[in-house]
């Protein structure tokens, strides 16, 4: 367990990097610029509603997992 004292950014690499995509990868696929998201994972800026919310889909987890609300990975709302 990661623990709810890891940043966001942090959460958000780790999450990319369990996965196996790259961040250039990721970015293809939420449409949003390689270089923020690489800012956002270094904790330089958080992610808007609109980009925590399709890391979220694409990582299958609640945006209250993304925000360090909790360390519970499942998502309801997120069909398997």
């Amino acid at each position: 367990m990661h623990g709810m004292s890891e940043t966001i950014g942090a959460r958000l690499r780790r999450l990319r990097t369990d996965a196996n995509i790259s961040a250039a990868q990721v970015a293809k696929r939420i449409h949003m610029s390689p270089t923020y998201l690489n800012q956002v994972e270094r904790d330089e800026h958080l992610p808007g509603l609109t980009m925590a919310a399709e890391l979220a889909k694409l990582y299958r987890v609640s945006l209250d997992y993304i925000a360090g609300l909790t360390d519970q990975t499942n998502n309801p709302y997120v069909r398997r």
